[in-house]
């Protein structure tokens, strides 16, 4: 379990996707060398795994991983093991949204939010199950923005952020807890801005960079710099669907920049090379050429 949690804390804390392959390697040969089957660690294994095949681009494989875990989960139905397996379903769902099925995606995000629905009115409330309500919801939302439907996306990306105020208003010490509820921020100003609110998107981006710019200084952790180079690709998008090319050009610009300083720091991940900067680097093809 040490292992599992080690691949954990080096891909999402430090940014490390070669050291987390590493010790993900470790965990496997760890818990082969149990002598008997351990379902319940083979499981959470899968999960990781398919969190770390996510964070390298490997799709197929983050699916393939993310089943397995699904095939694992016991017959159980409890609070617990409903959030297992919203965790395991959302994984997969993700999978399948950047293997080009974004409809099946967005099914297998709503029963992964309607599964931890489930286990929050049989828990209570606590800054842990309002945090995983914003996560399913935000995972509902940003599908449905990216499928255009931003009607229903807004809405659904508001209640997102209020679950994740409400879970750092619990437990104010959690800063994960304070990163969600930035994380939720962004994404609705993303689906303003592609919904036609650009101002409004703009003006929320720009606070939630200036409040990620504090947190560098005191905390300067790599989510922190990852959180805002790619909340500066979102700039240029909101700004192109204003139709503003030129400031839009200059936006991606500056994402450029951010990006190579991950670069240097040896934080960009093969996720940011695939998706993050690819989209950016197609937009201003498109748009800015020279």
């Amino acid at each position: 379990r040490i292992r599992i949690e080690r691949v954990r804390l080096a891909a999402w804390m430090k940014g490390d996707v070669e050291t987390a392959e590493a010790l993900a390697m470790e965990a496997r040969a760890a818990i082969s060398a149990l002598g008997r089957r351990h379902p319940a660690l083979e499981r959470e294994f899968a999960i990781v795994l398919a969190e770390l095949r996510g964070w390298q681009g490997r799709f197929a494989e983050q699916e393939a991983a993310a089943d397995r875990s699904l095939a694992l989960m016991p017959d159980i139905d409890s609070g617990m093991s409903r959030l297992d397996r919203a965790r395991a379903l959302s994984l997969k769902a993700e999978a399948a949204y950047y293997l080009k099925r974004p409809d099946e995606a967005l099914a297998m995000y709503r029963d992964s939010s309607r599964l931890v629905g489930l286990a929050v009115s049989d828990a209570g409330e606590s800054s842990y199950f309002r945090g995983r309500q914003a996560v399913v919801a935000w995972e509902v939302g940003t599908t449905l923005t990216s499928l255009g439907r931003y009607d229903e996306a807004i809405p659904t990306l508001r209640s997102a952020e209020a679950f994740a105020a409400r879970a750092a208003e619990l437990e104010p010490s959690d800063r994960n807890a304070r990163r969600q509820s930035s994380v939720m921020r962004v994404a609705l100003a993303q689906a303003l801005g592609l919904a036609g609110r650009t101002d409004e998107a703009i003006a929320r981006i720009r606070a939630h960079q200036a409040r990620l710019r504090g947190l560098l200084e005191t905390e300067g952790t790599p989510v922190v710099a990852r959180d805002l180079a790619y909340s500066h690709t979102l700039v240029g998008e909101a700004l192109i669907a204003g139709k503003r090319t030129r400031a839009a050009c200059a936006a991606d610009r500056e994402a450029m920049v951010q990006f190579d300083q991950l670069r240097r720091r040896g934080l960009l991940t093969p996720f940011d090379e695939d998706v993050n900067l690819r989209i950016v680097r197609d937009r201003m093809a498109t748009y800015c050429p020279g």
